[in-house]
């Protein structure tokens, strides 16, 4: 005789239960299994960070060329001193605050975003203030020539830390606005990462 499982009864037929314990199992294992699986072939996330909560005070000479930066003095960890890319709140760069202190020794306030030895300051409105006139100190650029570089072009905000992974198809649409509103974009090549000047 076919068992049969009435719902309203508090146990189901011994078969019946056997075959479900089977499939339970089964299933289990089989979602276990996949989901371990999707877990191993999917890419990590890049070591980025950006202290979106801390307010970080920091001190250096404003330059404006190729993009907004502050080079720090150098001291005993860092012979040359340090590099931060200077871009303001939202999807905008930070061209306007920066132009009244260029080539001035500052003091500015910010967040920073740092991925690898890249470095970025959001800064704070209102936050730079003149400590010394530099300008005359200032050492002109030097042109190193022309380079081919391969790879691809990322915005570097978001890329660094603002946005994980801030890269690929993906992203594309959120660069080409960070980009149009003044972020510096980079070129994110197989081995380096180099800051590219656009002219629009």
């Amino acid at each position: 005789m076919t068992e049969f499982y009435v719902g309203s009864l508090p146990k189901a037929p011994s078969g019946i239960a056997r075959k479900m314990k089977v499939v339970i199992v089964v299933l289990f294992a089989a979602t276990t299994t996949c989901a371990i699986g999707f877990a191993a072939v999917q890419r990590t996330y890049s070591r980025s960070f950006f202290e979106s909560g801390k307010i970080r005070t920091f001190y250096g000479a404003i330059e404006a060329n190729p993009y907004p930066t502050l080079l720090t003095s150098p001291d005993a960890a860092n012979s040359s001193g340090l590099r931060y890319l200077l871009v303001a709140n939202g999807k905008h760069g930070a061209d306007s605050q920066v132009a009244a202190y260029v080539g001035k020794s500052v003091r500015l306030r910010g967040r920073l975003i740092h991925r690898d030895d890249q470095k970025m300051i959001v800064l704070s409105d209102g936050s730079i203030a003149v400590l010394a006139d530099l300008q005359q100190n200032q050492v002109a650029p030097t042109n190193l020539g022309e380079f081919d570089l391969v790879g691809e072009i990322v915005d570097s905000k978001c890329y660094l830390g603002n946005m994980n992974p801030g890269n690929g198809k993906v992203h594309r649409d959120c660069a080409v606005r960070c980009m149009s509103g003044g972020i510096p974009p980079f070129s994110r090549p197989m081995t380096s990462t180099a800051l590219l000047r656009f002219y629009y």
